[in-house]
C-alpha cells in the first residue's frame, strides 16, 4: 500500500479530490517517529484526543507524553487535514465536555483541591485545546500545527502582477 496514491476520492468532509493520502500505510515505528517529531515541537499538553479514525493511533503514543495537568490544553490530533472540519468539530466538543466536567466539579463541595484546581472550578478553564495533524492539505487554523503541509502554491498574489513567495514552516 502507498502512502501517496493517486485516486478519486470523497474526502470526509464531502470534497472530491482526485489523490489521497493513506495513513493505514505507515507502520508503528513510522507513527512512533511522528510522535516523536510532534513531541519535539510541541509545547507541554494534558492529555491526546485523536479524530476518529485517523487520530486515534497517533492520540494513544502522544498520551505517553501528557501532563495529566488540568493547567495544561488538551491536544487534538488527526493523520490529514483537508478543509480543518474534523479538528473543528473535536475542539468544539472538547471544549464543551471540559465545561460539563467544570460543572460537575463545582458540585462536589468538602474535596481538597490546589489552589490551581479550585481556579479553574471558579474561574472556568482558561486553556483552549491545541491541534497536532501529520498532514495538512489546506492551511490549517492558527490552533493547529502540521508537521507537514501541502500548498496548492506556495505563490500568493500580494498586489496586481506582483507574487510572494511563501515559506511554510510548522512552528
Amino acid at each position: 500500500m502507498n502512502l501517496f496514491q493517486k485516486v478519486d476520492f470523497k474526502s470526509s468532509a464531502g470534497l472530491d479530490l482526485s489523490w489521497k493520502i493513506e495513513c493505514d500505510a505507515l507502520t508503528d515505528d513510522d507513527w512512533e517517529g511522528i510522535a516523536t517529531m510532534i513531541m519535539e515541537k510541541a509545547k507541554p499538553f494534558r492529555s491526546a484526543i485523536g479524530v476518529p479514525r485517523g487520530g486515534v493511533k497517533l492520540a494513544e503514543l502522544l498520551n505517553e507524553y501528557g501532563t495529566g495537568s488540568y493547567l495544561d490544553p488538551v491536544c487534538i490530533v488527526d493523520d490529514v487535514l483537508t478543509t480543518g472540519k474534523s479538528m473543528e468539530e473535536c475542539r468544539t466538543k472538547t471544549i464543551k465536555d471540559e465545561e460539563e466536567r467544570i460543572s460537575i466539579c463545582k458540585q462536589f463541595v468538602g474535596v481538597t483541591r490546589t489552589k490551581a484546581e479550585q481556579d479553574i472550578i471558579t474561574n472556568g478553564s482558561k486553556v483552549d485545546p491545541v491541534g497536532w495533524v501529520v498532514f495538512a492539505r489546506n492551511q490549517p487554523a492558527k490552533w493547529i500545527s502540521s508537521l507537514f503541509h501541502m500548498s496548492s502554491s506556495p505563490f500568493r498574489q500580494v498586489k496586481e502582477g506582483y507574487y510572494k513567495y511563501d515559506v511554510v514552516s510548522s512552528s
